[in-house]
């Protein structure tokens, strides 16, 4: 007598490694070793030889688990008690798929710096069903300065959600958006001259009622008065003083504002004068009568304007009755 053991089959998943995807597949196929070929009817392992990932999600290198699908019989002719059948797993691999995340940018008006403000951030195609965000990171302009479609580049960008350790994202991503003139009021000083002056406005001759951002400064202006400049602008006026062409100045940019200039008024006052009546001499019992031409301008007009007359009296002096000696 002797006895007909039990013979081990063994079927057995192989390694696999495969980019995240949202389910367990793998293309692995798992091997068989134990199974006998003999006499007819051949022994025959019955169940499929596929295999799957015992779980979805990544776990690192080698980390995850590789599991034959089976159940696994055998038609042996004994009811497949023949074999006594083990099925091994084997380690694999899910590495992290790759999300492209974008945002998009805040349009802001000047203020100075390059901060800027993300708006929303988008991941571009993951897994339907899986809970993953594009969250967290700070954003600049390329400068601070004034244009239209600027680079902004966002950074230290991340992903969040129950899913998120089954992706990789970039941690940079780019847009672009405006920053638009901030507002600026620049207004010339008023300012008097005297008739025959001539006047001409200083640059540094205004005031700012709205004034540029903090740490930046209007140095200087363009200022004309057309009408008011010349020593022959009649009085009172007023004439326009008008400011232009701001000056940059450090960190101060005239293209990074729109600026509304306001005229200053300048206005004139009479110039001195002075007319002197000439003295003259009568002989007693003679009338007095003083000519209109008799004087002279110690302070003279301005511009080379002269006097042509003045009137002239001496209401004591003038009649033949007035005694002498006078004056």
């Amino acid at each position: 007598r002797a006895n007909i053991t039990v013979r081990p089959l063994t079927v057995s998943a192989v390694t696999d490694t495969r980019v995240y995807n949202g389910n367990m597949s793998s293309v692995g196929v798992p091997t068989v070793t134990g199974l006998q070929v003999g006499d007819a009817p051949v022994d025959t392992l019955n169940g499929p030889l596929t295999q799957a990932y015992a779980s979805k999600n990544v776990m690192g290198t080698l980390g995850s688990t590789l599991v034959a699908t089976g159940p696994y019989t055998v038609t042996d002719g004994n009811g497949g008690n023949n074999y006594a059948i083990t099925v091994n797993t084997a380690p694999g691999t899910i590495t992290p798929a790759t999300l492209v995340g974008s945002i998009t940018a805040a349009n802001k008006v000047y203020d100075g710096n390059d901060t800027a403000t993300i708006v929303t951030r988008t991941l571009a195609t993951p897994v339907a069903g899986d809970t993953v965000s594009y969250t967290g990171g700070t954003a600049l302009f390329s400068d601070k300065n004034v244009a239209d479609g600027k680079t902004v580049t966002g950074t230290g960008l991340s992903l969040t959600g129950a899913d998120a350790g089954n992706y990789t994202v970039n941690t940079t991503a780019t847009t672009t958006a405006n920053i638009t003139p901030a507002p600026l009021t620049i207004r010339a000083n008023d300012n008097t001259k005297v008739y025959g002056q001539t006047f001409t406005p200083a640059s540094t001759a205004f005031t700012v009622p709205v004034p540029p951002i903090a740490g930046e400064t209007v140095a200087s202006v363009t200022e004309t008065s057309p009408a008011g400049s010349p020593a022959t602008a009649a009085v009172p006026g007023p004439y326009a003083i008008t400011p232009s062409n701001a000056a940059a100045n450090g960190a101060f940019l005239p293209s990074n504002y729109t600026i509304t200039y306001v005229d200053g008024a300048l206005s004139v006052t009479p110039a001195p004068l002075t007319i002197r009546a000439n003295d003259a001499t009568k002989v007693f019992g003679e009338t007095f009568t003083p000519a209109s031409t008799a004087f002279t301008t110690p302070v003279a007009p301005q511009n080379g304007e002269t006097v042509g007359s003045a009137t002239i009296t001496s209401p004591t002096g003038t009649p033949a009755t007035a005694a002498v000696p006078g004056p």
